[in-house]
């Protein structure tokens, strides 16, 4: 803190010291009217005051860049400290989406454990009745040695049993034996019947094929049968149709008869109406051939 009071001071100590010694050299320059790159004295003299106040600027910057090396790290390394602030701000934004990811699955997880802790309770109660059911179950095993036991010795008799069985068993073979002997010569027999059918069977096919034969023949005349009544069919239908049309003919003929009747009529009508006309003009002729002889008498007389 001492030390950037000092720094202060001497900033400020040099910067009137600089100024000083500017506006002297400025003072004498302007009374001396020397003149600098062929500049008028009054320029001249400003032109010493803005060099007095570039070194006021430089010695400033000097003495801070010398003295203070944060301020030129600020000043020349904005840009980089500025890109790593951004850096550092987009890995922040990424610890932070992490973090609430990373507190979503501890939210979940939490939710899972009370979930498999029900699942525990459930688990526990059903193994609670698994134990209950196994008590059960080892009573009923008890329960069925004895009843095996019991079996056993029913096995036993049964086998005593199943062993008489067994020589009954073997005394019906050799009856079945027997059996199997006359059934093999009842099985000769039976052969010489199958033969005896066959042939018969032969002469029944023979006798099938023939009798196909003729329905194949019934079949196509049949079938021919029904051609010829389809064509009379169509033949009647024709013929429905040409009589239909000769009663409209006929029709049509009595509106002609009625209609040249009509004109028959009107014929006459107009025959009687030309014949009185013929009169009128007969007439109308008279009275001209009198007008001209009464006209051919009024020019005599004239």
């Amino acid at each position: 803190m001492t030390s950037a009071y000092i720094l202060i001071a001497a900033i400020l100590v040099l910067g009137a010291v600089i100024a000083t010694l500017g506006d002297r050299i400025g003072t004498k320059v302007g009374k001396a009217r020397l003149s600098l790159f062929n500049l008028r004295p009054r320029k001249t003299a400003t032109l010493v005051t803005i060099i007095t106040g570039s070194l006021i600027s430089a010695s400033t910057l000097g003495i801070l860049f010398a003295t203070s090396e944060s301020l030129r790290e600020g000043v020349f390394q904005l840009d980089n400290i500025l890109k790593k602030l951004r850096i550092a701000r987009g890995e922040v934004d990424i610890i932070n989406a992490e973090k609430f990811q990373v507190e979503n699955e501890l939210t979940q997880a939490q939710t899972q454990l009370k979930d498999l802790s029900a699942q525990g309770s459930v688990l526990r109660s059903e193994i609670n009745s698994l134990l209950k059911e196994r008590q059960v179950l080892n009573k009923q095993k008890k329960q069925l040695s004895q009843q095996i036991s019991q079996l056993k010795s029913q096995v036993v008799q049964r086998d005593q049993e199943l062993a008489e069985k067994n020589q009954e068993l073997s005394q019906r073979n050799q009856e079945l034996e027997e059996k199997n002997q006359e059934l093999s010569q009842r099985n000769q027999e039976i052969a010489e019947q199958k033969q005896i059918i066959a042939q018969g069977e032969n002469r029944l096919k023979e006798v099938e094929q023939q009798l196909n034969g003729a329905r194949d023949e019934i079949s196509q005349l049949e079938t021919r049968r029904q051609t010829l009544e389809q064509e009379l069919d169509g033949a009647k239908s024709e013929i429905a149709q040409l009589e239909t049309r000769r009663q409209e003919l006929e029709q049509e003929l009595d509106g002609a008869r009625g209609e040249i009747a009509q004109l028959e009529t009107r014929r006459q009508t107009l025959e009687q109406e030309l014949d009185g006309a013929r009169g009128e003009i007969t007439q109308l002729e008279t009275r001209r051939q009198e007008l001209e002889q009464e006209l051919d008498g009024a020019k005599s007389e004239i």
